[in-house]
C-alpha cells in the first residue's frame, strides 16, 4: 500500500512517515523551514516530497493545496491522509 500524506505544521510526524517511505506533501508559511524539512524527509527515506508554501489558517490556501494534492496524486497512491495541526507561535 502506498501512503500519501499531506502535513501542515508537524515536523515530527513528517519525519516519522518519511522513515516509512511515504510520499509527502508538506505545507508551511516559511519557505526556508519548509525546504529544510523536505530535504530531511528525503534523507530519511521518503519516496517523494512536495513542498507547498501556504498558510493553513487561510481558507483559500487550504482549498488550493488540498485540491492540488488530490488532483495530482489520486492515481499515484492508495490512501491520502490529510493532517493539519495548528501550530503555536511562529
Amino acid at each position: 500500500t502506498r501512503l500519501y500524506l499531506l502535513l501542515c505544521g508537524f515536523i515530527a510526524k513528517a519525519y516519522q512517515y518519511a522513515k516509512k517511505g511515504a510520499i509527502l506533501v508538506l505545507i508551511a508559511r516559511r519557505e526556508d523551514k519548509l525546504r529544510f524539512v523536505a530535504d530531511n524527509c528525503i534523507k530519511l527515506g521518503a519516496m517523494d516530497v512536495r513542498a507547498i508554501r501556504a498558510d493553513a489558517s487561510k481558507e483559500d490556501d487550504c482549498r488550493r493545496f488540498v485540491e492540488d494534492t488530490v488532483n495530482n496524486m489520486e492515481d499515484v497512491c492508495d490512501k491520502i491522509y490529510i493532517m493539519i495541526i495548528e501550530s503555536i507561535g511562529n
